[in-house]
């Protein structure tokens, strides 16, 4: 206890001289009454002495003097009260890669659905505010204890480009220490959502995260996402381009360490419920955040003890073990919707980005000569794309498949590959009516040198060559028209085929493989096709293998 005016007590030294004088005074008064008359007759004329009860006016007086010199001297107290009251910044990745479908329904719609978890369980006097970040980090709500508010701020954050991971943190962290207009800064911690590092910005996360230490912000981080991410961008030509995004924690991990934080990831549902359990456990046995509140009050009158001015500084780790606990409930819920189902076919796999192109469902001829015929399909990327890896669907493992290269491919995807790729295939068992195939190819970019051949050893007797050109035609098979394709006027018809096919992705019936038939004349430095049935779904590609052009 302090006091404004302490020289004000020095009036409790008066205290006991007024003591003093008092019982002087009341031996004086005894002794002039002893001279008056005889002592040992008192007891006949009063039944009993007051005894201790002549002092109670004189205490009670005292201590209304002692009471009111102490008030004059303005005393102060410190009390240590309840408080609940904190500031937390839910800081969204809304990058393009959340918009990977790896967890339900998105990356972002997931890690939505956890902050509002996260909102909703938090304690009514915590302020909430909202940081989305892709190339820029933008507040989307500051701290606000309005709910509601806080929940539409998040349904409206939509994906963008760019991770600028750093900015973020730095932003949050700043505003989440901002003085209030009672003069309150109340401690702060941050949920940070993302599936990778930095991707742009203009803080480093390093930096950004020691800012968050020196303004003592704790940092709680979620990687969100599985290996097996992807995203598409929509191409002309009615192509579609995947992109692997696999979620990279090393950056999070680094900033919950340096911050103070802790470190989660969301593909583990067991041991993030076990460390729920846990920490709920914790946050029961501890009870709510408790804090030391600075009570000033002038102890004069009852209506100057209405007007005190507080303060406030709440111990950041009885609530850093509420908001780890929130923190844990919101990855348990963005674990729950995780789905790691891999792809059916793997033509894109290992490719950071990939354009995947499927083909139909190729009829091979079934037959026990000795000579089996072989059919062949040609699959092409996009414009600005070239093969980078293939895969194929068979119906029947006796399916012998494999695709025409030319020298030096597909050794070096993105440099030797070309944007064209033909599958050849025989069936090597026995009899059965109809087996099929369906060929997948994953196209990459064509930049840092696609379209150039890797020289080989045989360039010094002759340089690789393509010394074929395949004209190629698909042919959707409605009417009973006759198409074709026909070679340049300076190149010669040496080899052509005709082969049916099935769109949709379920291989067609032997019933259905039955009713498509095709037959092929050549003529004129041409190949003329006429095809019919295929119950809507066939198709034909008609090729002519051309040599001796420019």
């Amino acid at each position: 206890m302090t006091f404004s005016s302490p020289l004000w007590l020095l009036g409790l030294v008066l205290l006991p001289v007024l003591v003093v004088v008092y019982l002087v005074l009341d031996q004086r008064r005894q002794r002039a009454a002893a001279a008056w008359g005889n002592p040992a007759l008192l007891p006949n004329l009063v039944d009993r002495s007051p005894g201790i009860r002549r002092y109670l006016p004189l205490v009670v007086l005292l201590v209304a003097l002692a009471a009111m010199i102490v008030g004059v001297a303005r005393p102060h107290a410190n009390v240590t009260v309840r408080r609940e009251e904190a500031t937390v910044l839910i800081v969204l990745d809304v990058s393009r890669s959340m918009g990977a479908t790896d967890v339900k329904p998105t990356r972002l719609r997931a890690a939505q659905t956890a902050a509002h978890e996260f909102v909703n369980k938090m304690p009514s006097k915590f302020r909430v505010g909202v940081v989305s970040f892709a190339t820029l980090a933008q507040v989307a709500v500051p701290p606000t204890q309005d709910r509601p508010l806080v929940n539409r701020a998040i349904d409206y954050l939509h994906t963008g480009e760019g991770t600028a991971i750093g900015d973020a943190v730095k932003m949050a962290a700043t505003l989440g220490r901002r003085q209030r207009a009672d003069g309150v800064i109340p401690p702060t911690s941050i949920l940070l959502i993302s599936d990778g590092a930095r991707d742009g910005g203009r803080t480093p996360p390093k930096v950004a995260a020691l800012k968050a230490r020196e303004l003592h912000v704790p940092v709680y981080t979620i990687l969100l996402g599985t290996p097996a991410g992807v995203v598409q961008h929509k191409l002309p030509g009615g192509y579609t381009e995947t992109i692997q995004v696999p979620p990279n924690g090393t950056t999070l991990q680094m900033i919950a360490r340096t911050s103070g934080g802790q470190y989660f990831t969301a593909s583990n549902d067991k041991h993030l419920g076990e460390v729920y359990a846990q920490l709920l456990t914790a946050r029961s046995q501890e009870g709510v955040a408790r804090g030391h509140r600075s009570l000033r009050g002038r102890l004069r009158s009852a209506p100057a003890r209405r007007g005190r001015a507080l303060g406030a500084l709440v111990p950041e780790g009885s609530v850093k073990r509420v908001v780890v606990a929130l923190v844990a409930l919101a990855v348990f819920v963005v674990a729950a919707r995780a789905d790691t189902a891999a792809a059916a076919t793997s033509e894109c796999r290992g490719l950071m980005t990939c354009v995947p192109v499927a083909g139909p469902w190729v009829v091979v001829p079934a037959s026990q000569k000795k000579q089996r015929p072989q059919v062949q399909w040609q699959l092409n990327c996009p414009k600005g794309y070239i093969v980078g890896g293939v895969d194929a669907e068979l119906t029947d493992p006796a399916i012998d498949l494999w695709f025409l290269a030319t020298s030096g491919s597909p050794v070096g995807p993105g440099t030797t590959t070309s944007r064209t790729i033909v599958f050849v295939a025989t069936y090597v068992g026995s009899a059965k009516p109809a087996p099929t195939f369906r060929p997948h190819v994953g196209c990459v970019p064509a930049t840092g040198g696609g379209g150039r051949r890797t020289p080989t050893g045989i360039k010094a007797i002759v340089p690789p060559g393509r010394p074929t050109v395949h004209r190629v035609r698909n042919v959707r098979v409605q009417t009973q028209a006759a198409s074709f394709v026909a070679c340049h006027g300076d190149e010669r018809l040496v080899g052509a085929y005709a082969t049916r096919a099935f769109r949709g992705a379920e291989p067609p019936t032997p019933a259905v493989v039955a009713s498509l038939s095709a037959h092929s004349t050549l003529g004129r430095n041409r190949v003329v096709v006429r095809a019919h049935g295929g119950d809507g779904r066939g198709v034909v590609q008609i090729a002519a293998v051309c040599a001796g052009g420019r």
